[in-house]
């Protein structure tokens, strides 16, 4: 899928939940801390192609609709809170598609999806978002650029 394209959101759950240990700690929360949690799936000429589980800090998710969610991209809305956001944490695996979600993907329970985690914060260095999203690897292609690094003693590469 390239980048740019129109894609349609479909918000499949929205609540607030209790934060479980695994998101938390990514977070920097403590567990059991409230959250706004949504559940997405994400489809590009009516294929779906992502099934996307996020998480954001109560007093971000309070401002932040089920509406809004599918018109607007989370980015912009969490910056519409007032949140400059500044970096991200990224760890990309595979993964094998779980019943429910293979039934949304429209993929065979068990095929191989791509996984990945992100954790994006402010200029604060404040979580304020915690994603997970799983992608039909026939429709998704995640691209990174690499420069060499100038250090004459340590040549590597930067992202």
């Amino acid at each position: 899928m390239a980048l740019g394209l129109k894609t349609r959101v479909s918000v499949i759950d929205l609540r607030f939940v209790n934060t479980p240990p695994e998101i938390a700690a990514p977070m920097q929360i403590e567990p059991g801390t409230r959250v706004q949690r949504a559940v997405r799936l994400r489809s590009l000429e009516g294929r779906p192609f992502s099934h996307l589980t996020t998480w954001l800090p109560a007093d971000i998710g309070e401002a932040i609709t089920q509406d809004d969610l599918e018109r607007t991209s989370l980015l912009r809305l969490i910056e519409g809170t007032g949140h400059r956001v500044h970096s991200a944490r990224q760890t990309i695996s595979a993964c094998l598609a779980a019943p429910d979600v293979a039934q949304l993907l429209l993929v065979e329970p068990g095929e191989a999806l791509l996984a990945i985690r992100r954790t994006v914060f402010d200029v604060d260095g404040r979580a304020v978002e915690r994603i997970h999203g799983l992608y039909r690897p026939d429709t998704y292609e995640h691209e990174m650029s690499f420069d060499r690094s100038a250090d004459e003693a340590c040549k590597v590469w930067n992202t």
